[in-house]
């Protein structure tokens, strides 16, 4: 899973910073996901509370 779905909050394009431990970060409200694991992190920006 690598794909980055776009923000939940503005709708902005993200981008993933960091090597080991990484944020993810909205390019556009500059929002930015906690330090994680890769895999991790992804999983966590690509969460939405309701799919409908």
């Amino acid at each position: 899973m690598n794909e980055l779905k776009k923000c939940p909050f503005c709708g902005g394009e993200p981008k993933i910073d960091g090597h080991v431990y990484i944020t993810i970060k909205c390019r556009k409200c500059r929002i930015q996901s906690a330090p994680r694991p890769r895999d991790e992190a992804i999983a966590a920006w690509n969460r939405r509370a309701n799919s409908e």
